[in-house]
């Protein structure tokens, strides 16, 4: 059966253009990789807030599997529904020295 004609033009057509579409899209990435790298380094140097803690932690709770809860909450010695509202309530490290002692740290 005989290709349509100008199906090779088009082949090739499509191919360019996906490759240019690859390539920018790498381009896009390697850009957000670099300024996401400087948001963290900036970020790191600045000290967190209660508030901004508690954010970070809702946020990041916010993003666990349900399965994974009920392991928390068992880590955490509460159910995994108390455990959310306990976020509001967790103190906050003094230091990063103190997190040693922290029930979610490693020894």
């Amino acid at each position: 059966m005989a290709e349509p004609k100008g199906s090779g033009n088009s082949s090739a057509a499509q191919a360019a253009a996906r490759a240019r579409r690859e390539q920018e899209a790498e381009a896009e990435k390697a850009y957000k990789t670099e300024l996401l790298r400087q948001v963290r380094a900036e970020a790191a140097e600045l000290p967190r807030s209660e508030f901004d803690m508690r954010l970070i932690a809702k946020v990041t709770w916010a993003g666990v599997d349900w399965d994974d809860k009920e392991f928390l909450g068992e880590i955490y010695g509460c159910l995994d529904d108390e455990l959310e509202a306990r976020i509001d309530t967790m103190p906050r490290p003094s230091s990063a020295s103190s997190c040693s002692t922290a029930p979610w740290c490693p020894s």
